[in-house]
């Protein structure tokens, strides 16, 4: 049944002791009528060599689709899991296009394994990774999301701020605080454009959202949400920034789309670019 699956793969056998984690999700693949679970790693030491590895590598594994939510799939791992592993690299051919050339697991030699070398690595995940920032204030570190969080005072409110970086690049760190400094000195003209695009793409559906909803007595036809209202009633409550410069934006929209929320996307380079709901 998974013969196509394996085939992506070289047919030498690596054995690692691998920390684990977390299980990232998996992915349908309809030729096959499976699911490729994926894990990611903390770190891997190889036998053999030794060799001990900090680099997040990406574990996979097939699974039909009536056990992808049994102990053969998504609960096959725990995370921080120290376990060893029989693996096998993909392919170049395969993983031309890849971000990260992924390996397959062919066996759990063991489920749970000592290993000094990565209990050291887990020790050191653990300790927290804060920022002090003069204009941002305090930002801690999500380890697992590649993302500093923290608070600040955007025209006035308090509003979450996360900046995604990469974990091990203290430049990508500089480079987002630097985006989001620049996104809030500014912030009375940012606020002004993402509030006038969320109207100008989202007043019509504001409308027909009104009209579908028959708890509240106001009539679209009568009295209809303007652009000018809908700018006025949406805030602000998270902003997500990158590294790069671009920049994503959650706003509260005062029930006008239920439990939804207004995003605006956007980059410091070419200002405010959709605005849509998500949730």
């Amino acid at each position: 049944m998974f013969e196509e699956f394996y085939e992506m793969y070289e047919p030498e056998e690596q054995e690692v002791v691998a920390l684990i984690n977390r299980c990232i999700g998996g992915g349908y693949n309809n030729r096959g009528d499976f699911w490729k679970m994926t894990v990611v790693t903390l770190g891997m030491v190889f036998y053999g060599t030794g060799k001990v590895s900090t680099k997040e590598e990406r574990l996979e594994w097939p699974v039909a689709n009536e056990d992808r939510n049994s102990e053969k799939g998504w609960v096959r791992f725990g995370n921080e899991q120290i376990c060893r592993l029989k693996i096998r690299r993909m392919k170049e051919e395969w993983a031309q296009n890849l971000a990260v050339r992924p390996w397959c697991i062919s066996e759990v030699v063991k489920a749970h394994e000592d290993c000094p070398e990565l209990q050291a690595i887990l020790d050191e995940y653990h300790k927290p990774v804060v920022i002090q920032d003069e204009v941002l204030g305090e930002l801690t570190l999500d380890k697992d999301y590649d993302a500093f969080e923290g608070e600040i005072r955007w025209c006035g409110k308090d509003v979450l701020l996360s900046l995604e970086v990469n974990s091990e690049s203290k430049s990508s760190w500089a480079r987002a605080r630097s985006a989001a400094k620049k996104l809030l000195a500014d912030c009375e003209t940012w606020d002004k454009a993402m509030r006038e695009l969320a109207a100008k793409n989202l007043t019509q559906l504001a409308n027909n959202w009104l009209s579908q909803d028959e708890e509240n007595a106001r009539d679209p036809e009568m009295a209809p949400i303007t652009e000018e209202e809908l700018a006025r009633r949406i805030s602000m409550i998270n902003l997500s920034v990158t590294s790069g410069g671009s920049f994503t934006a959650w706003f509260d929209c005062d029930e006008m789309f239920t439990d939804h929320a207004v995003t605006v996307y956007g980059s410091l380079k070419k200002g405010v670019k959709d605005a849509y709901i998500e949730g």
